[in-house]
């Protein structure tokens, strides 16, 4: 099920959710939306739903865990000392701790912990980046933040992906003062993103510093 949210300016503080939590009704997302010490688990002990979405909201010291997305994230979004645990795939899923996809405006992760590991003995399936921002439309102004926090990817992957930055000399990614435990593939993956719209400062390997 989806828990949604269409009144503005409400705080959630020390709510657990067995659901997803939608900050919009009927495409109309609410504004100032902010969570605060709240656990998030629509999975359960199967892959399902991600755990928070879209847009215009802010979570503080949060917990996600049991669900195989862990919060999308599309604009106006803050995520800030969480942890997320994406530990149970779905093939009809991407499977990322965070993930935009043609949003605009800011998303930012600070002081998180974002582990894609997944369960022993779990199949594992699309498993993808700790953090992806992508599928971007022409033209859009976006920013997307990391900082201050560990990443920990699933098998097979890259710890970051900051694709599709080409699509507009507006998007900008900031990725700085993380520990970062590195994807099969590599830290990170910026596809046709140019290096002049990425900032990548004071990161280092969680494993050998």
């Amino acid at each position: 099920g989806t828990i949604f949210e269409d009144v503005n300016y409400v705080t959630y503080r020390d709510c657990a959710f067995s659901e997803t939590f939608q900050n919009e009704k009927y495409g109309v997302a609410a504004i100032g939306t902010v969570l605060e010490y709240c656990s998030f688990n629509p999975g359960a002990a199967s892959a399902g739903p991600y755990g928070i979405g879209d847009v215009n909201y802010t979570v503080l010291r949060g917990n996600l865990r049991g669900n195989s997305d862990g919060v999308r994230a599309n604009g106006n979004v803050l995520v800030a000392e969480s942890y997320i645990r994406v530990k149970l795939t779905n093939s009809a899923d991407h499977n990322d701790g965070g993930q935009s996809y043609g949003g605009s405006g800011t998303v930012e992760y600070r002081a998180c912990h974002i582990d894609m590991r997944p369960d022993t003995g779990q199949t594992v399936v699309n498993v993808n980046a700790a953090v992806q921002f992508a599928d971007f439309a022409t033209g859009t102004t976006f920013t997307g933040k990391i900082v201050d926090s560990l990443l920990h990817p699933g098998p097979g992957e890259y710890t970051v992906k900051m694709l599709d930055g080409i699509r507009s000399s507006n998007i900008r990614f900031v990725v700085t003062g993380n520990r970062l435990y590195k994807g099969t593939n590599g830290y990170f993956d910026r596809g046709n993103t140019p290096l002049s719209q990425i900032t990548w400062t004071n990161n280092v390997d969680a494993v050998t510093g």
